[in-house]
């Protein structure tokens, strides 16, 4: 975009025998921690790659200096989630879930 590269975190798991082979149960294990992960454990996810990959040092220069990242872009979209509409859709043990979790800001202190 406008002459810029950009690079997108999409946090998911990659379940494998031995580091290659993919686990012959690897769709089943990663719909159970997609069960299992909220909204805030993603954004943390994603947030920890960011800053992570932004730190200057040799792991992501070496031999490739015209490569390197900055911190992530902060923009505001003119859309979201009704929390309250989410809530009310959800199940009673996730309603509790997400009525103690409080917002994602909370819990991640920012």
């Amino acid at each position: 975009m406008g002459g810029e590269w950009f690079l997108e975190i999409t946090p998911t798991y990659h379940f494998t025998k031995d580091g290659e082979t993919p686990d012959r149960y690897r769709e089943h294990r990663l719909a159970k921690i997609k069960r299992i992960e909220k909204n805030a454990a993603v954004f943390a996810n994603v947030l920890f790659w960011a800053r992570f990959i932004a730190i200057p040092d040799e792991l992501f220069r070496k031999g490739n200096e015209l490569v390197h990242f900055t911190d992530a872009l902060d923009f505001d979209v003119d859309f979201g989630v009704n929390d309250d509409e989410w809530k009310s859709q959800a199940e009673d043990a996730e309603k509790a879930e997400l009525t103690a979790e409080g917002s994602t800001e909370l819990l991640l202190g920012l």
